[in-house]
């Protein structure tokens, strides 16, 4: 790998305090005292929440399925991530992980258990009572559904409850990552499991795809598919709410850029997702509103699905990389965001910066798919999600490149929700897809798993759109999550790296900053950069302060 150099995003993190920050080298238990100090710095405290502030985060989607161990998209966690808790969180807005319905936890010397102290006093929505056989509950409903956050239960042994107030995970390896991953495994009612299974359904999937039972600060009021959820207060939360924190919040769908700004300038809105350059430059020009900008940890992609022709020939999909307009996707994002080589972005933790940019070579292009005999006039197809400016424009300019070269580009703009079950669909799936990338752990690794494992191609549910398959890449995975010294790790990543660069099976368009418009009462707003591109956990945050 090329020597790394400091950039102005490293002032955000450096890689050093990322992996102390996930724990690496470090067995130390963490206190319920630490766990104090980090509630009252961001909001904690014991004030009782005082006047009726309400706050709005609208999207393109709002979630159809409201299912904690299946949701693994934008709109389902800012759901989620609001009305569930995990035994561990995500400091809000950062990167350091941290008790939360777990009062302290401590690894063993092998690094083969993980034991967590139960914090008691904690109450489900439906009164259901926290302790270690209602985490244990959740953890094997997760591990039995297997979707979305399922995922990241790496080098799973077991679980075991051996009282009421602990509970321990089990590996079959070390994993110094580990404590990264537990934020995503959210804890539901054991009462609401038991009390909505059918002989089908061992495990209530249909109940808790329209109601919610957990411990979070807010509560399920209402759920309206494809138009409205609207939250409320818990009560009888654990924690007690800051004034000015939101008592009611609501996610709204609409799927208009333009909309939704006008929404937020009129105050019927106060929270947007991450959104493209120019709703963010015309966002800057409103009264009213204020623009936060964070770095981001994402990637925009365009997966080649290699099990559609003729995308199964590599010249072509090399041919669709050379042609794409990567200056002008950059100048698109008017400085909002840099260029991207790798399914690791740039920056983050065992990305490889020695990897080449790919640069437009229309000629190049012409060549290989004249080598590939693919015809002038040749058809094919691109999928981009309706209402994103960013996506659709990626599809204008792709269209536009492509055409100089003799192809028909065909961009169609469906609804999120229609667009996974045409992927699942491996004979009728689009050659090419829009793709938002996440790491959503400190672990690089497991960016590279969800994308390109062979266990989550999309037909099995998963985000592995170029339906990429390697054994040697699937094992490589296995293995680096045991190895404990990060130059070795480092060194198989940047293999797998290249395997993937090599294989001609992603376009990388660019790895975006975090640009969303707000109200300006709640311009000191963090988003929580490990929950993709637009969560905000409201309990952590007053209006206007």
């Amino acid at each position: 790998m090329a020597a790394r150099t400091e950039t102005p995003f490293d002032g955000y993190w450096s890689r050093r305090q990322f992996l102390k920050r996930a724990g690496v080298g470090s067995a130390a238990l963490l206190s319920a005292g630490s766990m104090l100090e980090f509630l009252e710095a961001c909001g904690g405290s014991t004030t009782t929440a005082t006047g009726n502030v309400k706050a709005t985060w609208t999207n393109v989607v709002i979630p159809e399925n409201l299912d904690p161990h299946i949701g693994f998209d934008t709109d389902s966690l800012q759901f989620t991530q609001n009305v569930y808790e995990a035994l561990l969180e995500y400091t809000p807005g950062g990167l350091d992980v941290r008790p939360l319905l777990a009062e302290s936890y401590s690894v063993a010397p092998d690094g083969l258990s993980y034991t967590f102290k139960i914090r008691q006093g904690i109450t489900f929505h439906d009164g259901a009572k926290l302790d270690s056989q209602a985490v244990l509950t959740s953890f094997r409903r997760l591990q039995q559904i297997n979707q979305g956050p399922a995922s990241y239960l790496i080098n799973i042994a077991g679980f075991d409850a051996p009282d009421p107030t602990t509970f321990v995970i089990k590996l079959s390896a070390p994993y110094s990552l580990f404590p990264g991953t537990v934020p995503w495994f959210l804890i539901a009612s054991p009462n609401a499991i038991s009390s909505n299974k059918t002989s089908s359904d061992e495990w209530a999937k249909s109940w808790f795809a329209k109601n919610a039972a957990g411990t979070g600060p807010y509560m399920l009021q209402s759920f309206q598919p494809n138009l409205r959820i609207d939250l409320t207060q818990n009560k009888h939360y654990w924690r007690s709410f800051k004034a000015g924190v939101p008592i009611a919040t609501s996610m709204t769908q609409n799927a208009n850029t333009t909309t939704q700004l006008e929404l937020l300038q009129s105050g019927q809105s106060d929270f947007l997702i991450n959104i493209g350059p120019d709703s963010a430059a015309s966002a800057q020009k409103l009264s009213n509103l204020a623009v936060i900008r964070q770095p981001a940890i994402q990637l925009r992609t365009i997966p080649l699905n290699m099990i559609r022709s003729p995308l199964t020939d590599i010249k072509v999909r090399q041919a669709l990389i050379a042609a794409f307009d990567y200056d002008g996707y950059t100048s698109f994002y008017k400085g909002f965001g840099r260029p991207a080589n790798s399914p690791i972005p740039p920056q983050f933790p065992g990305w490889d910066s020695s990897l080449p940019f790919a640069k437009q070579d229309l000629n190049a292009a012409k060549q290989l798919l004249d080598q590939a005999g693919v015809k002038a006039g040749t058809q094919m197809r691109m999928v981009t999600v309706q209402g994103l400016p960013y996506e659709s424009f990626a599809g204008t300019i792709f269209q536009s490149a492509l055409a100089k070269i003799g192809i028909d580009l065909k961009v169609e703009a469906p609804p999120w929700p229609q667009i996974p079950p045409q992927m699942a669909n491996n004979s009728s799936s689009p050659p090419m897809t829009f793709l938002n990338v996440f790491p959503n752990t400190p672990d690089p690794a497991l960016v590279i798993r969800v994308s390109y494992h062979s266990s989550n191609v999309p037909s099995k549910g998963g985000y592995n759109w170029a339906n990429y398959s390697n054994p040697t890449l699937d094992a490589n995975l296995d293995k680096v999550v045991q190895i404990q010294d990060a130059s070795q790790r480092n060194t198989i990543l940047a293999g797998m790296q290249k395997q993937i660069v090599d294989s001609a099976s992603t376009i990388f368009c660019i790895a975006p900053d975090l640009v969303v418009p707000v109200r300006k009462e709640w311009a000191h707003v963090k988003y929580d950069p490990f929950f993709q591109d637009g969560i905000v956990r409201w309990f952590y945050w007053s209006k206007g302060s």
